[in-house]
């Protein structure tokens, strides 16, 4: 049994709500969504094998209150997030199970190989081609859900990039945590600079040392908020998000309990962990979504070179339950 619906109770619909419901009234200059407020709706509780039985799939209901132009009519809608039940999430009737993941993690890679393509991805954003000595930065504006122009930078100008535009530089703390680790840096690289390109060729391709560092160990709560704000290259968040939007400046409301509440979401929400199986077939055996690795023991002692600037004991392995 995974956390997910304790971190979804006190953290996760709190974000979801936030996000694909702030600014929802931007393109109606008419009607404004105010007074918003929430709250789950668990419902009567059965057990999974009603859900089976039926073809149902268990579900959080968040419901939402609010008013237009702070009015005193409360308007309602809601959508619907898969819930954990008995240790399995039960999608229109069939098993999936809550499992950890060890998957790759693609920011701060180096790739040198045979074919002749060499770059550096410090992000889906921001990939340095090594043959050509260029930088591209490709953006998506957070408000708009649309890609910006793209800009691309020659290696002997990067450091002169100064105000605004030198954001678009910036690393994550994970990201700068990430190469000092990985290229074993003296020095702390807040931005992307030629001195961190330059210490990225030095160490060259990354693929073949199968490092640590280059493995993510991803949690059903932590892989469920990624699919929605980062999956398909983020147009889940950003095309779900447009849609709501669209039915508010056409309506003047949010889709009403009555007509399925903001089904777009709930869609989506169910379609993590849908994967590809038709439940329509019948049969209630345990279904895995397509990609699913399952941690074990085997995968790091056999897999994962550690190098010999990674501190290590034997009981990192305690870490992970392969039964999760």
């Amino acid at each position: 049994m995974s956390n997910f619906n304790q971190y979804f109770r006190n953290t996760g619909a709190k974000i979801m709500v936030e996000r694909f419901f702030s600014n929802v009234d931007e393109y109606n200059p008419h009607y404004k969504l105010t007074n918003l407020q929430w709250h789950i709706d668990e419902g009567e509780e059965f057990p999974a094998s009603y859900y089976i039985e039926n073809g149902l799939t268990a579900t959080h209901k968040v419901v939402l209150e609010y008013t237009i132009n702070y009015g005193d009519e409360i308007k309602y809608s809601e959508f619907e997030v898969p819930k954990e039940i008995d240790g399995v999430f039960i999608i229109e009737g069939a098993y999936r199970i809550a499992t950890n993941t060890l998957g790759n993690d693609y920011d701060c890679r180096i790739n040198m190989s045979e074919t002749g393509r060499w770059y550096i991805n410090f992000d889906y954003d921001r990939q340095y081609d090594i043959n050509k000595g260029i930088l591209t930065i490709k953006r998506t504006n957070p408000e708009l859900g649309l890609p910006e122009k793209v800009r691309d930078y020659k290696l002997e100008d990067i450091d002169n990039v100064t105000g605004l535009e030198k954001e678009a530089l910036r690393l994550t703390e994970r990201q700068s945590k990430k190469l000092q680790i990985k290229l074993d840096l003296d020095y702390y690289p807040e931005f992307i600079s030629s001195r961190v390109i330059k210490d990225c060729i030095a160490f060259g391709n990354d693929r073949p040392k199968d490092l640590i560092v280059d493995k993510k160990i991803e949690s059903v709560p932590s892989g469920f908020m990624n699919f929605l704000f980062n999956g398909n290259n983020k147009r889940n968040f950003y095309g779900t998000r447009r849609k709501i939007q669209m039915y508010w400046t056409r309506y003047n409301r949010l889709q009403e309990p009555e007509n399925g509440g903001t089904k777009i979401l709930s869609l989506l929400c169910a379609r993590y962990w849908k994967g590809s199986s038709d439940a329509s077939k019948g049969g209630s055996d345990v279904q895995i979504s397509p990609g699913i690795n399952a941690i074990n023991l085997q995968s790091l002692t056999a897999k994962i070179q550690i190098p010999s600037s990674v501190a290590y004991t034997s009981g990192f392995a305690d870490l992970i339950c392969v039964g999760a």
